[in-house]
């Protein structure tokens, strides 16, 4: 469970490295997004649209290849599947959320990052799949009806930064003396 967990935190990190150079391109980039019971691990803002972008690794070690069809990825050679119903929940919540926020429904563009597998091609365009080397390439994605106002983009950012805005310090106690720790969430790059 360590060693999951230990890879997952470093392909998160390269993926928000990664993602420093969509920032430098104009977009906006939140990290760790709370959104209920669920966190999303990176939501990228810009005039081309919203994109909610999970990190997801192989169920087992070795996976060398990711497809995506009919709603699910599947990892080669035989290393397993992944269905998206929590990524696609997590999205609805979001939009739902962002639609509020702005006045009118808002498109979010899934977008999948596979850290260490070659990305095969999709016959699904509601998903973005890549993964870390080429995660960049998402500022690429044409999609007219995700389109946003600059107005529109301001206010989904004023909306992500409340969301990702450090918490209070707390006091927990422990016998025989008190200990003060701060606990952040990510804030806007």
């Amino acid at each position: 469970y360590r060693t999951r967990l230990r890879s997952f935190l470093d392909a998160d990190r390269v993926v928000a490295q990664q993602l420093d150079e969509v920032r430098l391109r104009g977009h906006r980039v939140f990290h760790a997004v709370p959104l209920g019971d669920d966190i999303i691990d990176h939501v990228v803002v810009g005039s081309i649209g919203v994109f909610a972008v999970q990190v997801v690794l192989p169920p087992r070690r070795g996976a060398v290849t990711v497809s995506l069809a009919r709603g699910c990825l599947t990892f080669g050679p035989d290393h397993g599947a992944f269905g998206l119903q929590p990524v696609i929940k997590a999205c609805a919540g979001l939009a739902r959320e962002l639609g509020r926020t702005v006045g009118h429904p808002i498109k979010i563009v899934p977008t999948l990052i596979v850290p260490g597998c070659k990305v095969a091609t999709s016959d699904e365009d509601r998903f973005l799949l890549t993964n870390e080397q080429n995660c960049v390439t998402l500022v690429g994605w044409k999609d007219s009806a995700a389109y946003l106002m600059y107005d529109e983009v301001n206010r989904i950012s004023q909306w992500l930064s409340a969301r990702c805005r450090p918490q209070q310090q707390s006091a927990w106690r422990f016998p025989g003396r008190a200990l003060h720790v701060s606990i952040a969430r990510p804030r806007l790059l």
